[in-house]
């Protein structure tokens, strides 16, 4: 190479880079395959039982009865009475289970 010449800065033809900056991209060059972002995997949405086994479906539903025997109940003013509701920690921390709550409890607690 001359004395004081330049070395170029692009290693692709202009015809290449024309199409790599009709691609779209921030700096309008081509990514190399084994640069590219990894694609997330997808999670699956699919509905999971909650217990396992009936002992375990009985065990869950056994330690949210007794978190509801030492949770003081929520209550609201519904239509001049008082209603009582299941706390919102309670609610949250056993929302897979709730299904399975007795019903004469859950009609107690205004669950759906």
């Amino acid at each position: 190479m001359a004395r004081g010449a330049k070395e170029p800065q692009h290693e692709m033809t202009y015809s290449e880079r024309v199409k790599a900056s009709s691609k779209g991209g921030s700096l309008g060059k081509r990514m190399n395959a084994s640069k590219r972002r990894q694609r997330t995997p997808t999670v699956s949405r699919a509905p999971r039982l909650c217990c396992a086994t009936d002992a375990a479906r009985e065990e869950a539903t056994a330690r949210m009865l007794a978190d509801l025997r030492d949770a003081r109940l929520d209550r609201s003013w519904v239509n001049g009475a008082w209603k009582m509701q299941a706390p919102t920690w309670f609610l949250r921390k056993h929302k897979r289970h709730l299904h399975h709550l007795p019903d004469d409890v859950r009609v107690k607690l205004n669950l759906r």
